[in-house]
């Protein structure tokens, strides 16, 4: 699972620039050689542009592998679970 900060340590990667260790992020360059040790499996995230960019209403959520669980915080407040099948 990438994210778009890792985005950033690994162009920092590419060009030779150690990446400083407060940049969130995780360079790609060893998940894309195929060594998979140590990179995440699941995270957190919170969205609360609103009401610009895309005009979702602000939530937090947890994504896995397989799971993905969203609360729109503010009123009404709902909930959101998906599933994910795995590929084979």
């Amino acid at each position: 699972m990438i994210t778009n900060l890792d985005i950033a340590p690994t162009l920092l990667e590419l060009a030779g620039v150690e990446v400083p260790a407060k940049m969130q992020g995780k360079s790609l360059l060893k998940l894309a050689k195929g060594d998979e040790a140590g990179w995440r499996k699941d995270w957190l995230y919170e969205y609360y542009e609103y009401p610009a960019g895309e005009q979702v209403r602000p939530n937090r959520g947890v994504r896995t592998e397989r799971y993905k669980l969203i609360h729109y915080y503010q009123e009404p407040q709902e909930w959101s679970f998906t599933i994910y099948r795995p590929i084979p």
